[in-house]
């Protein structure tokens, strides 16, 4: 758990840096950038006798998805969303867990279902947003298929990894070359780089943000992911949602419904709880 607390922490502060710093960057570029310095600070450990061909495909393939779609579609949706709308509209990220989950395991389980339903109502308690704009919509869309895409490959990730003893760094090497691939031809394919010159205070952003929310959170995320249970990993995407309105409040002066956040917070924190305490222990 500890894995997925650090995570948590890291990436509550990337929201207000992405949205502040980066939105004028192209989307894909901005995903390519961050997931090219993740793989740089993997390649030290990778050995590729390691893993059998099959699972090194595996691990590219989950990459593709859970970090380098996910990202394309992740930074996109700031162009229709606030900072703030972003974080919020992540919290639906424990139900295509849940469901995924259980639909590979072909069973449903109603208790992780029902801790997931009080967590994302904490979660909409935290800040109620204005869902009139025209553009809004199209934002939402957006980032719910990145919250879909970021929930499969763990969901993956943590069947193909359980009860497994394998140095987890070395799959994140074909993981972040997966990610790597899929960002560059989106880039290559949208992007005129020519007219694309980040600034050096942008440069330090994308350093950042490649580094430790990209290339070190991903890996403790996933490598939390595994050891335990799925209706607390559900429950755990939610938690950056508080931390990162909280960070927007005391780093970045902005401001929100500290009652809201009060009784929301609450209720993530209990279904947490509940989930932890009140699940089988076997349940993977």
């Amino acid at each position: 758990m500890i894995y997925l607390w650090i995570a948590s922490l890291i990436w509550a502060f990337s929201f207000v840096l992405i949205k502040g710093e980066l939105t004028g960057l192209p989307s894909s570029y901005v995903a390519m950038v961050r997931m090219a310095l993740a793989l740089l600070a993997f390649v030290p450990f990778f050995r590729p006798t390691d893993l059998k061909d099959k699972q090194t495909l595996q691990l590219f393939a989950i990459g593709m998805i859970q970090f380098g779609l996910m990202y394309i579609l992740y930074i996109h949706a700031y162009k229709y969303l606030a900072a703030h709308e972003v974080a919020l509209f992540t919290i639906t990220t424990p139900f295509f867990v849940t469901l995924l989950h259980d639909l590979l395991e072909k069973k449903l389980n109603q208790f992780s279902l029902w801790m997931v339903l009080v967590c994302i109502t904490g979660s909409a308690i935290i800040k109620y947003t204005e869902m009139a704009r025209m553009d809004f919509w199209l934002g939402f869309a957006i980032l719910q298929l990145a919250n879909l895409c970021f929930a499969f490959g763990q969901v993956v990730y943590k069947r193909m990894f359980a009860n497994k003893h394998v140095d987890q760094k070395e799959a994140f090497v074909p993981m972040y070359f997966g990610a790597l691939c899929i960002t560059v031809l989106a880039t290559w394919a949208q992007v005129d780089l020519a007219t694309v010159s980040p600034t050096a205070r942008q440069w330090w952003v994308l350093l950042y943000l490649g580094l430790l929310p990209s290339g070190l959170c991903f890996f403790l995320w996933n490598k939390g992911a595994v050891v335990v249970r799925a209706g607390s990993l559900a429950i755990m995407n939610n938690m950056k949602i508080p931390l990162a309105i909280i960070c927007a409040l005391v780093f970045f002066g902005e401001s929100t419904n500290i009652p809201r956040l009060l009784i929301g917070s609450m209720l993530i924190g209990f279904s947490l709880w509940m989930a932890e305490k009140k699940q089988p222990h076997n349940t993977q």
